[in-house]
Formats: structure tokens, C-alpha cells, sequence
């Protein structure tokens, strides 16, 4: 009698191992899936975070944000993170909006692809509103995001 006890515990085990295995997989997955949903988010509020910066010239913040190997490509060149800063200093922006949000990413870093519709002052220059798009880049370094390269196609 003890020995069927024995046995049917060693049955019930073996039968529940597989499906304990399972709702951990399971639980690995939601979890997995629950990073990217919010690294999708967290790409595009560090994209709107960088905007209203640029918006209302809160230099110091973009700087505190950028590391210090940032690079960007526009039409005119590449600059580095002093030569960015400095051009967003100058930057005028008027009211924008941000849509067509593409973002990709690993647990350090995320690209963000996206369009942006807005009149801006740019090297003295004024630039009509318009819809161009731009690609973000932010690396998870010592645990803060920064802004590390950008693309902006608009003629300078």
C-alpha cells in the first residue's frame, strides 16, 4: 500500500513537472513581451522628452541626456555633441507633432523612426512646415538613457 502511495506521487510529479515548465515558459514570455512593450514606450517618451527639450532650449537637460560620443548626420554633415548642442541653441522651434512612431531595440538600446511635422529656424534659416523623418538613437548606459546619434534629412 505505501509503495502505491510512492508511486502515484512519483506519477502526479512527473505528470506536473512538464506543465510547471511550461508556466514558466509561459511567464518568461509575458515577461519578455511586457519589456518590449514598455521599451517601445520608453523609446518614444525619450523621443517627446527630446523634443520639448529642444522646444523650450532646455540645454542643460539635452546635454545631461547626450552622451559625450553622440554623433548626428544632416544634410550638411556630421556633427558631434558639442557642434549639436550648439546648433540646437540656436534652434527656433514652433508648435510640432511627432507621429509614424517605428521603434526597435535590446535592453540597451532602442531606435526610434519617426516623423516630425514643423516650422523651425535652423542656422538662420526658416524651414516651412513640413513632415521629414528623423531616427533617434538612445543607449541604457550605467542605467541612465542617453542620446547617443540622430538623423535629420532636412536641408540646412
Amino acid at each position: 500500500m505505501k509503495m502505491k502511495k510512492v508511486i502515484s506521487a512519483l506519477l502526479l510529479v512527473v505528470m506536473l513537472l512538464p506543465l510547471s515548465l511550461l508556466s514558466q515558459d509561459k511567464v518568461k514570455n509575458l515577461e519578455k513581451k511586457k519589456m518590449e512593450i514598455s521599451l517601445d514606450e520608453k523609446g518614444k517618451a525619450l523621443v517627446q522628452t527630446l523634443w520639448k527639450n529642444m522646444k523650450f532650449s532646455n540645454i542643460n537637460k539635452i546635454y545631461e541626456s547626450t552622451a559625450y560620443f553622440f554623433q548626428s548626420l544632416h544634410q550638411d554633415g556630421v556633427r558631434n555633441r558639442q557642434e549639436e548642442l550648439h546648433l540646437i541653441s540656436k534652434l527656433n522651434l514652433d508648435d510640432y507633432e511627432l507621429s509614424n512612431f517605428t521603434v526597435t531595440h535590446n535592453e540597451d538600446l532602442i531606435i526610434v523612426s519617426y516623423d516630425v511635422t514643423v516650422s523651425e529656424t535652423i542656422k538662420d534659416k526658416r524651414h516651412e512646415r513640413q513632415t521629414t523623418p528623423r531616427t533617434t538613437i538612445f543607449q541604457k548606459i550605467d542605467g541612465k538613457w542617453l542620446w547617443v546619434y540622430h538623423v535629420n534629412p532636412v536641408k540646412l
